[in-house]
């Protein structure tokens, strides 16, 4: 049943394999009566080859809730497809401000508690890798200090 046009699985559906367009809201006259009649009795006879069981007065019963389901049937189609070309602009776009915050909102009740006690921890590792960086950069300098005095024999006072 995959891959079926919308009218394909209604004939299977209903027994028919004949494709009528869906009823208009124009009165037809009298010759394209006459004509469908015509044509809906050609496709009798040939469906009654594969269904010899069904008369012609119920094939003519079961043409009414034929169209109506192929009408029900376009129109759920097109409304998937209407739903489905939605969800893919939308998906396209990307998350709204709004749902972008939802995403990064805390949502365990000490979250906040839980941000600033990190925040603190980050400080604190910021600080002594400030002092570190302070004295290796003092050693740095006594070191090259030293060197000068050795160069130099001086007392470096």
């Amino acid at each position: 049943m995959i891959g079926l046009e919308p009218k394909s699985i209604s004939d299977r559906l209903l027994g028919t394999t004949a494709h009528f367009p869906p009823p208009s809201n124009l009165t037809p006259d009298s010759s394209q009566l006459e004509e469908d009649r015509h044509d809906a009795d050609a496709v009798d006879g040939e469906d009654d080859k594969r269904y010899p069981n069904i008369t012609a007065a119920e094939w003519e019963a079961r043409e009414r809730p034929r169209q109506l389901l192929e009408n029900i049937l376009t129109r759920q189609v097109e409304t998937c497809e209407a739903q489905r070309k939605a969800l893919v602009k939308e998906s396209v776009k990307g998350p709204s401000p709004y749902e972008r915050a939802a995403e990064i909102a805390p949502t365990h009740p000490n979250a906040l508690l839980m941000r600033r006690t990190q925040d603190s921890c980050f400080r604190e590792v910021r600080r002594v890798t400030n002092l570190l960086l302070k004295l290796k950069r003092y050693e740095g300098k006594i070191k090259a200090r030293e060197q000068d005095d050795e160069k130099h024999g001086g007392d470096g006072i």
